[in-house]
């Protein structure tokens, strides 16, 4: 294991363990102060009733700013702190695989 390869794992991993906690706490506030919202996306958690269909309900409403709609201003902060985070989490997760296959 190169010393590249270790400084782009710990990248990713501080990566996925910020965007794990934006989506935790947006996950937890859409539950206590919009559980209408909550309800209708079917009751996501992070995981115990995390299914294909929650976890792709939940990516539109993020990604396509459906959150808005809510005027919720902590909960569009950590909207877009997850959306900025899953570029450079894309990107080193391919240098990982580049890395590893290459």
């Amino acid at each position: 294991m190169t010393a590249e390869y270790m400084v782009i794992f710990l990248l990713a991993l501080a990566n996925v363990v910020a965007n794990w906690a934006c989506s935790w706490l947006f996950l937890r506030r859409l539950q206590r102060r919009h559980p209408a919202a909550w309800s209708e996306l079917g009751k996501p958690t992070m995981i115990w009733n995390n299914s294909l269909a929650n976890s792709l309900a939940m990516a539109a409403f993020v990604y396509r700013s459906r959150y808005r709609v809510l005027h919720d201003p902590v909960l569009s902060r950590l909207a877009l702190w997850m959306k900025l985070l899953f570029v450079p989490q894309m990107i080193l997760l391919g240098l990982m695989a580049a890395q590893t296959l290459g």
